[in-house]
Order: structure tokens, then C-alpha cells, then sequence
């Protein structure tokens, strides 16, 4: 569907990687990410595949994609947050990065319990990966 340029929307296309995540199917998952359309690559596309290499046991590349996300502007949610550190937690490797961004969580969530405004994409990020809401 996507190669033919067919859009996915951002719930699917989402829901998609980390279906594909679930399936131990992480280069597909990548790739499916790949092919979609910049306006749906948000925080919902970007939390699903670092959830898939989260879930594969490669944290690094996951704070890749943390970093790519960031360099397009696309600010993390509650679930980028919740799935980057608890696949930070599997390793020793970046604890530092681990302490900074619990502190970026707590911050947002300190400050996001008054926003009226949230966008579609970050409704669905919420809905596939953050808990307690």
C-alpha cells in the first residue's frame, strides 16, 4: 500500500511498526517506517520504532531515532518517554541519557496535565504507549 503511494494515516502507519515490533520483525518495521510519507512520520511513527528496537534489545538505535526525531523539531510525548526508558533500563550503557530524560518526563508531565491542546498524532502515541493517563 505504501509503496504505492497509498497513505497509511498516522494511526495505522503506527500501529503498523509496533505490530511489526511485536512480531520480532524490527528491519520491516523500519522499513515500513521508511516508506511513509513525512507529514505522517510524527511522535506516534517515531515511538513505535524506537519501541521495536526497545523491544529487540538495541537501545542504541532507538536513541537514534530519539535524535532524529528531535533534529525535525517533533517534541517527545509521554509514551516516547515511557518506551525509551524502559528499554533504557535492559542496559548500563546510558545512564546518563536515562537520568536526563526522566527528568524531561517529569517535567512534562508536571506541565502537560494543563494542556487543552494536543494534536491527533500525539493522542495516538498516548493511546499505543503511555500508561497512567
Amino acid at each position: 500500500m505504501v509503496k504505492s503511494q497509498h497513505s497509511l494515516g498516522v494511526f495505522q502507519g503506527a500501529t503498523l511498526i509496533h505490530k511489526l515490533g511485536f512480531g520480532k520483525r524490527p528491519r520491516l518495521a523500519a522499513e515500513v517506517f521508511n516508506l511513509l510519507p513525512d507529514d505522517e512520520k510524527g511522535v506516534a511513527a517515531y515511538t513505535a520504532l524506537m519501541d521495536v528496537y526497545s523491544s529487540a534489545g538495541s537501545p542504541e538505535k532507538a536513541m537514534k531515532i530519539l535524535g532524529e526525531m528531535r533534529e525535525r523539531k517533533i517534541m517527545p510525548s509521554l509514551g516516547t518517554f515511557n518506551v525509551i526508558l524502559s528499554g533504557l533500563e535492559k542496559t548500563s550503557d546510558f545512564q546518563k541519557e536515562a537520568e536526563s530524560l526522566k527528568k524531561e518526563k517529569k517535567s512534562l508531565v508536571a506541565t502537560s496535565r494543563f494542556r487543552e491542546n494536543v494534536n491527533a498524532d500525539e493522542k495516538i502515541c498516548h493511546l499505543l504507549f503511555a500508561r497512567n493517563l
